[in-house]
């Protein structure tokens, strides 16, 4: 893959995230009624405002390249815990596992040595 076609690719991941976690992100702050129905069967209806705004704070962390890796580990719990909410209620699990993949395929794409360990190896367990 040439670093023109890997850029491109790069950006247009990008834009899919922005569009999905910053799109669900200002839902929640501006209370659209669908998500906020959402949200109020899951219990946490109260807090969905400052789900938002932490959604977005954690989006420009992962997009600036000095605190990607910070951005990316607290997206991941972020959505982690999304998943397992969404379990744990019997909904889509899937709402939050695929801006959690395309999240993964970003830094990937942007930071090939980002999953290895310190030594270059592989880490086994």
């Amino acid at each position: 893959m040439t670093n023109k076609t890997k850029r491109v690719i790069i950006i247009i991941n990008s834009i899919i995230i922005s569009l999905m976690v910053g799109g669900g992100a200002i839902a929640k702050i501006i209370k659209v009624e669908k998500v906020l129905d959402d949200f109020t069967k899951l219990g946490v209806n109260a807090y969905i405002q400052i789900l938002g705004v932490v959604e977005i704070f954690f989006l420009i962390l992962l997009f600036y390249p000095k605190t990607m890796k910070i951005g990316f580990y607290l997206l991941c719990c972020y959505f982690g815990g999304a998943i397992a909410t969404q379990l744990s209620h019997h909904g889509m699990f899937l709402l939050p596992a695929v801006p959690l993949f395309f999240i993964w395929l970003n830094v990937f794409l942007r930071d090939k040595y980002f999953f290895k360990s310190p030594s270059g190896q592989v880490a086994h367990s």
